[in-house]
């Protein structure tokens, strides 16, 4: 499916008062000597401000790292050690532009319930958003204290638009919060491209 129609379709499910303050946006980037190749990444922006990155350089860089604990931990077995690391970087919401398009494709085809369930964090953050969760689920939802700083900020502001709590503070100090790697900058939607 290509990024347009994948996007629309994500963005369609995103509840009323949220549609105009959140989108998806993928930048990619490719290279004379690697023209078939393209690096990338994927952002969410809440209000024009990136809350969400995932990047295919530094998800290569955090994967080597991560396999490299995995290798040194002696309670998983060699068999198993591609595995394991594939469910930390699952479990960090760690990936490349190409995988975080996967999860958004998986997520088409989620129930609420299963969205609500699912361990990949971007599933489960979406699912906050998603018009199918009713305002008297929402009120039933108990986060955990150690929820996932995304998750955390699109149930907070579900909770605004449905008028249950107060409004997030959104400021440039906010992706930091959200696990980036580089400082936020304020960007105009205009200036992402997408494929």
């Amino acid at each position: 499916m290509y990024w347009s129609q994948l996007k629309k379709k994500i963005e369609s499910n995103f509840c009323e008062p949220l549609r105009k303050r959140i989108a998806l946006h993928v930048v990619l980037y490719r290279t004379r000597k690697t023209p078939h190749i393209a690096l990338g990444e994927m952002r969410i922006l809440v209000d024009r401000l990136i809350v969400f990155r995932s990047n295919s350089h530094e998800a290569e860089i955090f994967w080597n790292a991560v396999c490299q604990q995995v290798k040194m931990d002696q309670t998983v077995e060699k068999k198993n050690r591609y595995l394991e690391a594939g469910r930390r970087m699952d479990k960090l919401a760690m990936s490349g532009h190409e995988n975080s398009q996967r999860i958004l494709q998986d997520y088409l085809s989620y129930s609420i319930d299963e969205a609500m369930a699912s361990e990949k964090i971007l599933i489960r953050a979406l699912g906050m958003i998603d018009r199918r969760l009713g305002k008297r689920r929402l009120v039933r939802i108990k986060l955990k204290e150690d929820e996932h700083p995304l998750i955390r900020l699109f149930y907070e502001l579900r909770r605004f638009s449905e008028g249950l709590g107060p409004e997030p503070q959104l400021s440039k100090g906010c992706a930091d919060r959200v696990r980036v790697f580089k400082k936020s900058k304020q960007i105009p939607l205009r200036a992402s491209s997408h494929v």
